[in-house]
């Protein structure tokens, strides 16, 4: 909100931690759609979550089956990418790829 002192909490919990759906473990990139949707790419979760507005939880939309180089795995990854027909590009620092 503009001109507000205070911040709102839209996506995981302040200072807590964790793999449930509802909480993030170092996000390191985010992509938000015209209608406000997030893709947060949860990096120590090795996961990509997608976040409607008003949603306590997130959606997995890629990973979320531990580190690893399975292409139903992310490894550690610090940046995303989503492209108009909301494809997500992960690029895997430590799997020398991009899914």
């Amino acid at each position: 909100r503009l001109g507000s002192s205070t911040g709102v909490i839209v996506a995981g919990s302040t200072g807590v931690w964790g793999g449930a759906r509802s909480l993030l473990y170092y996000p390191t990139a985010i992509y938000v759609t015209l209608n406000s949707t997030m893709f947060i790419l949860d990096t120590w979760n090795h996961r990509v979550l997608q976040w409607s507005p008003g949603e306590p939880m997130g959606t997995i939309v890629a990973g979320g089956q531990g580190n690893g180089a399975g292409f139903h795995q992310i490894g550690t990854s610090y940046q995303l990418f989503v492209d108009d027909q909301l494809n997500v590009y992960v690029s895997e620092s430590t799997n020398h790829r991009i899914t």
